[in-house]
């Protein structure tokens, strides 16, 4: 895996794998639900793991701009394809993530997921469980009451 697993900025031509591989990942529940222009902003904010020279075998996206006064950034969409969990994969996808955090100066890295396999999977990057209060406020403005209520709140400091 190491030698044929690439994690990089998904390019333009990228988007409509990434779109497929983040709707597949709603389909399953593993994914919050968005409407494709909500996808359409995660897209420029993605990385892609892609193995040999042109699968696609998970995504996720590192937003910033919402949380720029807190010098926060949020790990959204991660999903990987099901014959690559336990592959390393994520682990590779949130890695990035957080090189590029670093050297962005942000103070912390979140994540919000209502799947317990996911918060699993954060804590096993170092993530630590945090009140909802411990992440932006804006984060929660226009955020599902009934959704946030069952949301697990993961943090990174970096």
């Amino acid at each position: 895996l190491e030698d044929y697993c690439r994690v990089e900025r998904l390019a333009i031509d990228d988007f409509h794998e990434a779109e497929r591989l983040i709707r597949r990942g709603q389909r399953e529940g593993m994914l919050k639900p968005r409407t494709p222009a909500e996808i359409g902003d995660l897209l420029p904010n993605c990385y892609g793991a892609t193995i040999g020279a042109h699968h696609l075998a998970g995504v996720c996206a590192l937003v910033r701009a919402p949380y720029e006064a807190e010098r926060a950034g949020e790990i959204v969409g991660l999903y990987t394809i099901t014959r690559f969990k336990g592959e390393g994969v994520g682990v590779r996808l949130v890695q990035r993530a957080l090189h590029d955090a670093r050297t962005a100066g942000l103070a912390y890295v979140f994540a919000t997921t209502t799947v317990e396999r996911a918060q699993s999977f954060f804590q096993r990057c170092g993530f630590q469980l945090v009140s909802h209060q411990q992440v932006p406020a804006s984060k929660w403005r226009g955020y599902d009451p009934r959704r946030r209520r069952q949301a697990a709140v993961l943090r990174y400091d970096l």
